[in-house]
């Protein structure tokens, strides 16, 4: 059984193989783990989280001392350490992927564009872990892409990145009608001729009331 002593060297091999694990752990699961492990095996876990994912967990571990009993702070260690016996044999099988590299921007203007942006992360993530993908974010010029980055390198779960990004794309969509909704009306109203002043109040209705000046 892979243990955190075994990958307590400071290397992108080990440390893709602890983000690896943390991202399949739970929460509450990971806190009980750290009550129980020594000062340095918890710098271990911190170097491979974000800030944000750090603050939450520490404050977890903190309700855990409260909360866990030995049973289950022992099952909780047990559990982390399975994850990161399998991550361990993912990595090797990973081998091929070390030279994975992403372009100075991301781009996913177009599906094409969006399958190879991808497809590019996914092998950037197998190769230099999640953490990696820190000032990647910053490139994206799509803001779901940019938000599900940061996302991922927060730690979200699946189920809880796909639940934001739907709202992003629930909004994303409804702006997009509303825009071509706004030509085509606007552009019908230029062919019939409408007066400015009438077209001008039929367009801004398609716009959120603006709060009054108080």
């Amino acid at each position: 059984m892979v243990t955190l002593t075994d990958l307590a060297e400071n290397t992108e091999s080990n440390n893709r193989i602890i983000q690896r694990a943390l991202r399949e752990i739970d929460e509450q699961v990971l806190a009980q783990a750290l009550v129980d492990m020594t000062e340095q095996q918890r710098e271990i876990i911190y170097r491979n989280m974000s800030p944000r994912g750090k603050d939450g967990v520490v404050e977890a571990m903190e309700q855990e001392k409260k909360n866990a009993g030995s049973g289950s702070r022992r099952r909780a260690t047990e559990i982390l350490q399975q994850l990161l016996t399998t991550m361990t044999k993912y990595a090797k099988a990973d081998a091929d992927v070390e030279q994975a590299w992403l372009p100075e921007h991301l781009s996913a203007t177009t599906p094409d564009e969006a399958i190879e942006t991808i497809v590019g992360l996914s092998r950037f993530v197998r190769a230099q872990g999640y953490l990696s993908l820190e000032e990647v974010a910053e490139t994206a010029s799509d803001p779901l892409l940019r938000k599900g980055i940061e996302l991922l390198t927060d730690g979200w779960d699946a189920l809880q990145l796909r639940s934001v990004l739907e709202t992003y794309k629930r909004t994303a969509l409804e702006t997009e009608a509303r825009r071509l909704d706004i030509l085509v009306d606007g552009l019908e109203s230029i062919a019939l001729q409408d007066l400015t002043h009438a077209l001008t109040e039929k367009l801004l209705a398609y716009l959120p009331p603006r709060p009054e000046k108080r």
